[in-house]
């Protein structure tokens, strides 16, 4: 397995910032240009090793947690298993509740209560990552979607009880639970989500 320059680009940066260096300040600890800095992170240059075992002195860290190894992609016969095969019966009794409420089902709820499912205890260590990953995005359209995939992935039976049309509302309590911190991760593009859709209903009040 080889080297992913691009995440290990990121490690540098990252950990610069983290240490409130600019990047003129890091290539004159190391004795290197500016530019030197700026293409590495960037990734269109690879370190050698003697700039590696600089760089890592001066932010404090090991060559090997700046160094980020390339992750294989999955083959069909190598997907990932689903971290839940059954549907839990809290989750089972709530979509139950919510059914019976005909045109005025709550699944929002229902993905709110969900939400503390998406923790580094009841996901597999593989989906908890790409969890993370997902977390990350900065974009509120492709965090949405990816979510909803990630869930359709770990959570199949979960999933195959909620009404096709009723799986966005039931996301969007998903995303308000991360938001109020009941997952293991709490992302930043959460709560702007649940915050906006707050800030609409505070206008749409008040226009009445």
């Amino acid at each position: 397995m080889g080297i992913d320059w691009k995440q290990t680009a990121n490690a540098i940066k990252r950990r610069r910032e983290k240490r409130q260096l600019t990047q003129d300040k890091l290539a004159a600890k190391i004795g290197c240009r500016l530019n030197t800095i700026a293409r590495l992170e960037i990734g269109d240059r690879r370190p050698s090793i003697d700039i590696l075992e600089k760089i890592a002195r001066v932010l404090e860290c090991r060559v090997r947690d700046l160094l980020k190894e390339e992750k294989p992609m999955l083959t069909v016969e190598e997907k990932r298993e689903p971290s839940f095969l059954g549907a839990p019966n809290f989750i089972r009794a709530g979509l139950r509740d919510a059914a019976a409420q005909g045109v005025d089902a709550d699944y929002a709820s229902v993905g709110f209560s969900f939400s503390q499912l998406l923790n580094n205890g009841d996901l597999s260590e593989a989906a908890f990552e790409e969890l993370r990953e997902i977390c990350r995005l900065n974009s509120q359209a492709d965090f949405t979607e990816s979510l909803l995939k990630f869930v359709d992935q770990e959570f199949p039976a979960c999933m195959q009880l909620i009404p096709s049309r009723r799986k966005r509302q039931f996301l969007k309590g998903v995303i308000y639970g991360l938001a109020d911190g009941r997952g293991d991760i709490q992302p930043n593009i959460a709560v702007q989500i649940m915050e906006q859709d707050r800030e609409r209903t505070r206008d749409r009040q008040s226009d009445r």
